[in-house]
């Protein structure tokens, strides 16, 4: 199977996939912070803010605390953080090979 697929190919894959799980990991530390910031500071309202937007929206109805999620924005954070892992990761490649074909 890996013969089918090149370094480069196999490098943009596993950047794109981290990149994902690194986005899920924040939207749900956000979104836990979130839940403690309407349980401590007894607010019936609060919207999970990450990286400017509106992640996750936490109200409480009748003592009741109920979220809806804004899955455009995980979303959208998932896939910029995809794009900015790639990036680095395929610029210090770059550089590795460039500095080899200089020696």
């Amino acid at each position: 199977m890996s013969a089918i697929l090149d370094k480069q190919t196999n490098r943009i894959i596993i950047a794109l996939i981290l990149g994902i799980i690194i986005a899920l990991a924040f939207c749900y530390f956000a979104i836990g912070l979130g839940y403690n910031q309407i349980k401590d500071v007894a607010i019936t309202e609060y919207s999970v803010q990450l990286f400017g937007f509106s992640i996750y929206d936490i109200k409480e109805i009748n003592g009741k605390v109920s979220g809806s999620a804004n899955n455009n924005n995980m979303m959208f954070i998932g896939i910029i953080l995809s794009i900015i892992l790639v990036t680095i990761t395929e610029l210090i490649f770059s550089k590795k090979s460039n500095k080899k074909a200089s020696d």
